[in-house]
């Protein structure tokens, strides 16, 4: 089948094994199968994407914009230790270590999408943790200073949101949540992005254009 499809176009064999992949994964993330055949299958090459990246006046302005906003401590997540929009909306406090000052990454926040039998009709759309997309996802990072400073700032508002809320606050624990405490949606963060490139003249970037000039720190997998 993939052989038979990854004729029509360059990136038909890559994005059809893709879509195989993902759909295995879930069917053995709920038991349906013991193992995931498409990683037996022959491999297509990536299609090579365009990916706007700022240079450093650029990002300085994008950033001051950004402080002002609600969205500062995600967006250098992205940008200084180069992680994924839902690694980024499914990280919780007890995931800093202020003594170490690292990060684990051991979650990411995705969607789950349930359609109408035979037809692509959406009838359930909701967001669930799963594992990093793979083992080597699951890693510990050094984070410097200013993550840390933002996250004691995000700890003490989603504390003042806490007793305002009273009983009606869901505590998940999540550094990014909504004023119910519920995570944040998928979309969120790059609406973010999109709406603080067009307020400051800025070429169109995306949580991935944060990540693409990150250079690793001390890394060490879980």
């Amino acid at each position: 089948l993939l052989d038979k499809v990854a004729k029509y176009c360059k990136s038909a064999g890559f994005k059809s094994r893709e879509t195989l992949y993902i759909a295995m994964k879930d069917a053995q993330f709920l038991r349906l199968i013991d193992n995931n055949p498409v990683k037996a299958t022959k491999t297509y090459p990536r299609p090579k994407r365009k990916i706007t990246v700022l240079n450093k006046s650029q990002t300085r302005c994008f950033l001051t914009a950004a402080k002002e906003r609600n969205w500062f401590l995600e967006i250098i997540l992205g940008l200084y230790c180069g992680l994924r929009k839902g690694e980024i909306l499914g990280l919780k406090f007890d995931d800093f270590d202020f003594e170490e000052r690292t990060v684990t990454v051991q979650r990411q926040l995705v969607a789950d999408i349930e359609t109408k039998e035979g037809t692509y009709e959406i009838i359930k759309y909701q967001s669930i943790l799963r594992d990093p997309k793979s083992e080597s996802g699951k890693r510990r990072l050094k984070v410097p200073e200013i993550i840390l400073v933002e996250v004691e700032r995000r700890k003490d508002r989603i504390q003042l949101l806490k007793e305002r809320m009273g009983e009606d606050f869901q505590d998940q624990n999540f550094i990014s949540c909504q004023k119910n405490g519920n995570p944040r949606g998928l979309c969120s963060l790059n609406t973010e992005i999109r709406r603080l490139c067009e307020r400051n003249g800025l070429p169109h970037i995306t949580v991935h254009g944060l990540r693409h000039p990150y250079v690793k720190p001390t890394t060490k997998n879980l």
